[in-house]
């Protein structure tokens, strides 16, 4: 028998058990979820298919646009993930789909948890890549992956930072420093959290909140979320550019995620492929996995007619998706 389900933020316990024995990321929880609303503002639920003692879980976000809804995963990396496929699951999420009239569906993967293959080979785009650490390795064998330039980097740190787990006056220097921070990088609209949102992740038991101070004070502050599975690399925030204290900042991480017995540490990717951000990732010698993301289309006509409605093309799926949103954001 088929059963789908729809947990709203109203209902955490329910979240956290459908949660229950599946590998998943922050981006799945109850936690991550609600906080990401507070500055969406999006009606945000867990999609949970059941079918013979199989479970395969999602969350979604719903928005509007004139009237009509399509569907989006939440900030973070989550996506379908269960403890097994189901031949069948693709049929029957479409079908959900649109018995909720949903539009169409952006929905993101998480390229580290066991791929369901729940999609169609044409419905998959790979638009980045991140880098991950296996934290099941022992420490000795991390610092040899790291690059020549981050060991370097490690050794040459010694006192020159110290690190501080004070969480009101980190949480004082994230809500000081995070909007410039991230309009000096120019930085996408989605990174834009209210400081709602902020002081919800900074509150959480599965938050760690660090930072660096040297000799002008706090200069840089690091926010890692996890899950037993995975923990990631959140937000990273500095009251400069230089960010001199980022190296030792996340070799740290390292070992606290260890110490968590997490068993992945997501370091994300680049604004682009290949950028500056991703090297700087990439020197910490971890797995590089592709990064997808599904578009799907439960209304091809209503599809088209929004996508006309403000001059998109509809075919053209390899950009901001879905096209009509495109001057929205």
């Amino acid at each position: 028998m088929i059963r789908n389900t729809w947990i709203s933020l109203d209902e955490p316990s329910d979240w956290n058990s459908a949660l229950e024995g599946i590998p998943h990321a922050f981006g799945h929880t109850w936690e991550s979820c609600h906080a990401m609303s507070l500055s969406t503002g999006y009606d945000t639920y867990l999609y949970v298919f059941e079918t013979d003692g199989n479970r395969i879980v999602c969350p979604i976000a719903e928005r509007s646009f004139r009237g009509h809804i399509d569907i989006l995963t939440p900030y973070g990396f989550s996506g379908f993930v269960g403890k097994v496929s189901h031949p069948d699951f693709l049929q029957y999420w479409k079908q959900e789909a649109a018995a909720r009239n949903y539009v169409c569906g952006y929905i993101g993967l998480n390229p580290i948890l066991y791929d369901l293959n729940c999609y169609k080979p044409n419905e998959a785009y790979v638009y980045n890549c991140l880098y991950a650490i296996d934290l099941r390795l022992e420490l000795d064998e991390l610092f040899a992956r790291l690059s020549t330039n981050r060991k370097r980097q490690l050794r040459a740190a010694g006192n020159n930072c110290k690190i501080i787990f004070e969480r009101t006056r980190l949480l004082d220097f994230l809500l000081k420093h995070y909007a410039d921070f991230f309009k000096r990088k120019g930085a996408s609209t989605v990174y834009q959290f209210t400081p709602e949102t902020i002081i919800e992740l900074a509150n959480m038991n599965n938050v760690i909140l660090f930072g660096a101070e040297g000799k002008t004070g706090l200069e840089e502050v690091i926010m890692l979320a996890f899950t037993p599975y995975i923990g990631e690399y959140l937000l990273g925030i500095s009251s400069n550019d230089a960010r001199r204290h980022s190296v030792t900042l996340l070799w740290n991480a390292v070992k606290l995620l260890k110490t968590q017995g997490v068993e992945w540490f997501n370091l994300g990717g680049g604004v682009r492929p290949g950028d500056g951000v991703a090297q700087f990732k990439e020197r910490f010698g971890g797995d590089i996995f592709p990064l997808k993301s599904l578009k799907q289309i439960y209304s091809k006509n209503l599809f088209g007619q929004l996508c006309k409605e403000v001059n998109a093309d509809p075919n053209m799926l390899s950009g901001y998706f879905p096209p009509y949103h495109a001057n929205t954001v």
